[in-house]
């Protein structure tokens, strides 16, 4: 209604729609409409993540390799697809497959007796083989801590505190093979601003409106796409499944919020 009003500008939030078919339908609605269509992934916003990619993109790091975050039961679809979302944008590539494991309690949605988000287990892969994995069961109730790895260093992300642990090997080791695991290193903790919602939220709208980076509509349909195939993955005894393999999945609804 808002893109057929004519409305410029539209931030929705995440995750973005209920279904694949939804997202098609808002991208395709406001294109028609000549209308910018924003999807509230603030992460790219925040110091915790703009810090840690400017790390892990210096050599000496020797390129990302995995990131593993572990938290309480914040829910797959309310918070994952965040992680979804940062993934892509940190390493630059679409997720290949997913492979899921979902709790079989299901917590009360503190949103309404309506909704419903999974806890659970997910890897995600991309086709050079970097990896994601999001480990938030529903027996987990506290804190959110993110680890990136790379060939040469780890990075510890303590997000609601604004600490970034960075450990690296010392410069005359960053040749040596990765069975090397224990040379001498040096570490550093990196003071970063805690997260603002309003701020990072204030700052998408800002670049939508100035035309500069932020989350389109198309980032919030690959991070539904990555959460689709985890409901496949889960439903379908664990299999992984690759991103283009959800068609028979396409119009589903799914109770999130």
């Amino acid at each position: 209604m808002a893109a057929e009003a004519k409305i410029p500008f539209i931030l929705c939030e995440k995750p973005m729609a209920t279904s694949l078919s939804e997202c098609d339908e808002m991208i395709n609605i406001c294109e028609k409409n000549n209308c910018k269509l924003a999807i509230n992934h603030q992460m790219r916003f925040m110091e915790q993540y703009t810090k840690v990619k400017e790390i892990i993109e210096r050599e000496e790091f020797g390129g990302l390799s995995s990131v593993n975050v572990v938290a309480g039961n914040m829910g797959f679809a309310m918070n994952g697809t965040h992680y979804f979302e940062l993934f892509r944008y940190i390493t630059n590539e679409m997720a290949w497959k997913v492979t899921a494991w979902f709790s079989k309690e299901i917590v009360p949605n503190p949103r309404g007796s309506e909704f419903e988000d999974r806890a659970g287990q997910i890897r995600v892969e991309t086709k050079s083989g970097k990896r994601l994995y999001i480990e938030i069961g529903a027996d987990q109730g506290h804190w959110i801590l993110v680890n990136y790895a790379g060939k040469n260093g780890l990075l510890l992300a303590d997000e609601l505190n604004g600490e970034i642990h960075y450990f690296i090997r010392e410069k005359e080791y960053l040749n040596m093979p990765t069975t090397r695991y224990a040379m001498p290193g040096k570490k550093e903790i990196i003071k970063v601003s805690p997260p603002d919602i309003i701020l990072t939220t204030a700052l998408v709208l800002k670049a939508m409106f100035e035309g500069k980076d932020y989350p389109t509509g198309e980032d919030g349909k690959n991070a539904i796409s990555v959460l689709v195939a985890a409901y496949k993955s889960a439903e379908n005894a664990n299999a992984p499944v690759e991103i283009n393999e959800t068609d028979s999945y396409y119009d589903k609804k799914f109770p999130w919020a």
